[in-house]
């Protein structure tokens, strides 16, 4: 232990009188740490912690790849998914779902924050229970009917005070009015690896004329079919 006492006071000396060495040495360890620590995290979250969903084992993204241009992982159209749950033979549940930020009023301030627009069957599919009221039902998905939101836990900490009596609740949406059906709970998060969480959920209603629509804007998720052998 004196051995090791003599040589830190030995160090200390030396790096005092270095100044510009010690603060080169000692930003190259604070960046090398960090660096380190923010990709321990990523990997953490999105390859070692099990997402917070029913059977997360079974969940899937799927991608439009179009080879002759040499382009994956792109989005989808509506025409592609209306094609793909018709003839579907492969996955259990599909769902889709396209980002978007709506402006909300009716609680503290406007605030923008970021949403996603969900066929009424997301989170059957995440097996995610509400903390609060209700989540989305077949009848949301209908033209018309579609005027509900579900709120993230902090949306609702946030801009509501965590009012237990917000279940039924009317908020604006862009200018139209819609009624708060459900508060998701603490830590319930899709999709879990984009850079903005979304903080609110609303149906994404798809009419007869999305099987003509060919513009690639939403994001498939799927539980992939599990056969069971002997």
């Amino acid at each position: 232990m004196a051995t090791i006492g003599q040589d830190i006071r030995y160090a200390l000396r030396v790096l005092g009188k270095n100044p510009r060495f010690t603060a080169i040495a000692v930003l190259t360890l604070a960046i090398g740490i960090g660096a380190n620590t923010a990709i321990f995290s990523v990997v953490n979250s999105i390859l070692i912690s099990p997402l917070p969903y029913a059977n997360p084992e079974h969940l899937v993204a799927v991608f439009t790849h179009e080879l002759d241009k040499a382009e994956t992982r792109n989005p989808t159209s509506p025409a592609d998914f209306v094609a793909w749950t018709d003839r579907n033979d492969v996955f259990d549940n599909m769902t889709a779902a396209q980002p978007w930020a709506p402006v909300l009023t009716g609680s503290d301030r406007p605030v923008q924050p970021p949403g996603l627009k969900a066929s009424v069957n997301l989170f059957e599919l995440l097996g995610g229970s509400p903390l609060l009221g209700r989540t989305l039902v077949d009848d949301d998905g209908s033209a018309g009917s579609e005027h509900v939101v579900v709120l993230g836990y902090a949306l609702w900490q946030q801009n509501f005070g965590g009012d237990a009596g917000i279940v039924g609740r009317s908020v604006t949406r862009d200018g139209e009015s819609h009624s708060v059906i459900g508060v998701m709970p603490e830590g319930f998060q899709f999709p879990p690896f984009w850079a903005s969480e979304a903080m609110l959920w609303a149906p994404l209603v798809l009419g007869p004329e999305a099987a003509t629509v060919h513009s690639r804007g939403l994001r498939i998720f799927a539980e992939r079919y599990v056969r069971a052998f002997p």
